[in-house]
C-alpha cells in the first residue's frame, strides 16, 4: 500500500469512528513514524509503508487521544515539548502570553527580572520566554510552580530545551494553599486552569477523556479562583513589576476588574490569534 492510499484509508477510518477532518494528525503520525515532516511526505505519497507500523498509533487516534499525547511532543514558541498523559497540552494561543511577557521586561530595562511563572504544567512558557530573555542578553532567575508530580515531571524533562538551565528552580506547591514567594518577583506569568462550568461540558472528547481536568477547571463556578489568588499574591510584586496572565475568551473584562480591586494598575487585554481577548496584563 503507498503512503497516498493509506491516508486516504485511514481517513475514512476515523470518518466512520465519527473523527473528520483528522488528515493532518493522519499525515503526523505517519511522517514521525518513517522519520519525515509532513511536508516531505507529501512528496512521498507514492512511496510503499507498512501499515501494520502506523495502525497501533491510528487506533490510539479512534480513542480521541491527541495526537501530541501519541507523538509525546508539542511545539511551542520555537521549541519542542515533551508531553503525556497528565500535562496539559501547551496551545499556539498561549504564545500570546509569552509574547507579551517579553515585550514588557525587555522594555522595563531589568538585566536581572525575578521571574515567577504559576500552574508552569509543562514548562513551555517559563522555558521559552528565559530563551527569549537568554538571547537578548538578559539573565533572569525563573521559578517554574505547579502542584502536580506527574505535571513536574514533565518540567523537568523540557528543562533541557533551556539555554541557561542554572537560572530555574523547580517549586511543588499548591498556589491556592499556603503559599508566598521566598524571593519577591519582578514578574508572575501564569496560564492558569480557567474554564467554567458550563464550558467544561462542552469540551471535546480528546480534551476531556485525556488531558488533565485540573489543568482546565478554574475551581469556581466562574472558573475565576486562580485569578482572584495571583491578585492577592500580586502584593509582593516589587515595584514597577508586573503581572501577566492568560484567561478565557470572555474573561478578560472581569480579570481586569481583579486585578484593578487587587491595586494594580492599567490593567490591559491583548487578542490571540483568534481575536479573543486572552491575555491581560496589569502592573505594580
Amino acid at each position: 500500500m503507498t503512503i497516498g492510499d493509506l491516508i486516504r484509508t485511514y481517513e475514512r477510518e476515523l470518518e466512520e469512528a465519527g473523527i473528520s477532518d483528522a488528515r493532518f494528525e493522519i499525515t503526523e503520525i505517519i511522517s514521525d513514524v518513517i522519520g519525515s515532516s509532513p511536508s516531505e511526505l507529501m512528496l512521498r505519497i507514492s512511496d510503499d509503508i507498512d501499515r501494520t507500523l502506523t495502525d497501533p498509533l491510528i487506533e490510539r487516534l479512534k480513542e480521541n487521544e491527541p495526537v501530541s499525547y501519541i507523538l509525546g511532543r508539542a511545539y511551542f514558541y520555537n521549541e519542542v515539548y515533551e508531553v503525556g498523559e497528565g500535562v496539559l497540552i501547551p496551545r499556539p494561543d498561549t504564545e500570546i502570553l509569552v509574547s507579551k511577557a517579553l515585550e514588557t521586561i525587555l522594555s522595563g530595562g531589568n538585566k536581572k527580572p525575578v521571574i515567577w511563572d504559576l500552574c508552569t504544567g509543562t514548562g513551555c512558557v517559563g522555558i521559552s520566554l528565559g530563551n527569549e530573555l537568554y538571547k537578548a542578553g538578559i539573565t533572569p532567575k525563573i521559578y517554574l510552580v505547579d502542584k502536580f508530580e506527574e505535571a513536574l515531571k514533565y518540567t523537568k524533562k523540557n528543562l533541557g530545551e533551556a539555554l541557561d538551565r542554572d537560572r530555574y528552580e523547580i517549586v511543588e506547591a499548591d498556589i491556592l494553599d499556603d503559599f508566598s514567594f521566598p524571593e519577591s518577583p519582578d514578574y508572575i506569568i501564569s496560564n492558569p486552569p480557567y474554564i467554567n462550568s458550563k464550558d467544561m461540558r462542552e469540551l471535546p472528547l480528546s480534551v476531556t477523556d485525556h488531558e488533565p481536568s485540573a489543568a482546565l477547571f478554574g475551581i469556581s463556578e466562574d472558573g475565576l479562583m486562580f485569578y482572584r489568588r495571583i491578585a492577592d499574591l500580586s502584593e509582593d510584586i516589587n515595584e514597577g513589576g508586573a503581572v501577566i496572565v492568560e484567561h478565557g475568551y470572555d474573561q478578560a473584562e472581569l480579570v481586569r476588574g481583579i486585578f484593578s480591586s487587587a491595586g494594580l494598575k492599567d490593567p490591559v487585554s491583548f487578542r490571540d490569534f483568534g481575536g479573543n481577548m486572552r491575555v491581560t496584563m496589569a502592573f505594580r
